[in-house]
């Protein structure tokens, strides 16, 4: 994917934790425009997605990592072109 005005936003985030490892799953809705197009009400052309998440994550340091990542899509409104690289 090339450059693209996007929004996220991530919810219904469940965790369980496991000492050093964890799983994780939640709802993420994406938003895309065109590079430099974002939300101006005169362009309608955009695309926007509903996906499920599930990882697997791992401790490192004070840290979390994604050892592991299944993106489901649950919906998509829009254009998919938009998610096309511009040649």
């Amino acid at each position: 994917m090339g450059p693209l005005d996007t929004s996220h936003v991530i919810s219904n985030i469940r965790t369980k934790v496991d000492g050093d490892t964890a799983k994780l799953y939640c709802y993420a809705m994406a938003q895309h425009f065109p590079a430099g197009e974002s939300p101006d009400p005169e362009r309608t052309r955009h695309a926007l997605m509903m996906n499920r998440y599930d990882a697997d994550l791992v401790r490192d340091g004070d840290a979390w990592r994604i050892s592991r990542l299944i993106i489901d899509s649950a919906w998509f409104s829009g254009d998919p072109s938009v998610l096309l690289p511009n040649d």
